[in-house]
């Protein structure tokens, strides 16, 4: 008896912890017009970036054309309060460690696809993204 009770709360222990496949949306590649910098951008110029999240190694990068890439470690997490968290660290700008929020709105759904818009945002950066989730077709 004690065994079916143990195995029956571990169970709801699992179904109630939600998981990285949650954040999947960011993995891959995100445009970006522009990260703003405190009161200007982070390259001085305000020029795009791609940004590109890798959740099999953990990193993400930065990157413009013709110029170096910010690399960081990162981690998706949720808050108590539901919301969405992003910490970055041991990044080649230090400008770019810390603690982000992240915000989705979505601006399509449908069968074949979704369209959300990301806002990440710290107290010295901001840049929000678009991007297109394809769904895959049951046959």
């Amino acid at each position: 008896m004690n065994k079916i009770l143990s195995l029956l709360l571990i169970s709801l222990l699992f179904s109630n912890c939600k998981s990285n496949n949650d954040f999947l949306f960011l993995n891959g590649e995100l445009l970006t017009n522009q990260i703003r910098y405190k009161n200007g951008y982070l390259d001085g110029k305000g020029y795009p970036y791609s940004i590109y999240f890798d959740h099999i190694s953990g990193y993400m990068s930065f990157e413009q054309k013709d110029s170096i890439p910010i690399k960081a470690k990162y981690k998706v997490y949720y808050e108590k309060n539901g919301e969405i968290s992003l910490d970055l660290s041991n990044a080649n700008d230090k400008r770019i460690n810390g603690n982000y929020m992240i915000e989705i709105d979505t601006i399509l759904k449908s069968k074949q696809r979704d369209e959300i818009l990301i806002t990440i945002q710290s107290n010295e950066i901001y840049f929000k993204s678009g991007k297109t989730i394809v769904k895959t077709l049951g046959i």
